[in-house]
């Protein structure tokens, strides 16, 4: 098959969708808040101590967790996480993780009916990661373009690298005398190559 290297990432990249989307299905369905939180997906309870509208008036808050400041956690920027609130009926919230600084992280939440203000009602509020379908589907239709390009620059490239190619240079002969003497040997050859390349 054409281009196997790039068919071979694509299986693997929905092999590790799958195994994600069943690990976060089964944790939903049998773990305990104790055993979220051990996993690292739960923070609980949070404390909100900010909130501001962000590009599209979208409500951006910022959190931070009051307790087991000790655990390890899985959270991270670009991930799509839950924001819930313990009241006679918990409510939720679907966002994505906009920055995260010790213990606290902010999140962008996907909703246009929420207004800045209404999440800081009585109820505790905590922070859970889901499974996020979006950097995987990021990541094939990259993937499927790369397959697909007509570019004769991005042609060569994709070639190059699936058949483990030399690249052939091209000689400018720019001045490389200015780069940094700091710079060990190894990185001064990658730099005039870089700077060389036709």
């Amino acid at each position: 098959m054409k281009h196997q290297r790039y068919h071979n990432l694509l299986k693997a990249i929905e092999e590790e969708r799958k195994n994600e989307e069943a690990y976060y299905r089964e944790l939903s369905k049998s773990a305990t808040p104790k055993d979220k939180i051990e996993s690292g997906i739960l923070w609980y309870p949070v404390d909100i101590v900010k909130q501001r509208y962000t590009i599209g008036e979208f409500v951006e808050i910022e959190v931070e967790r009051t307790k087991h400041l000790d655990k390890s956690h899985k959270l991270k920027t670009g991930v799509g996480c839950t924001v819930f609130k313990q009241l006679d009926e918990r409510q939720e919230y679907k966002g994505t993780i906009s920055f995260v600084k010790r213990n606290k992280i902010g999140i962008i939440l996907h909703s246009d009916v929420l207004e800045k203000g209404q999440l800081s009602e009585k109820g505790l509020t905590g922070i859970e990661l889901v499974y996020d379908e979006r950097p995987y589907k990021v990541m094939k239709d990259a993937i499927h373009a790369l397959i697909n390009t007509k570019e004769r620059h991005h042609m060569v490239l994709r070639d190059g690298i699936s058949n483990q190619d030399n690249f052939a240079y091209s000689t400018r002969n720019y001045n490389t005398d200015y780069i940094a003497g700091n710079v060990n040997p190894s990185q001064q050859t990658a730099i005039k190559g870089v700077m060389n390349t036709g």
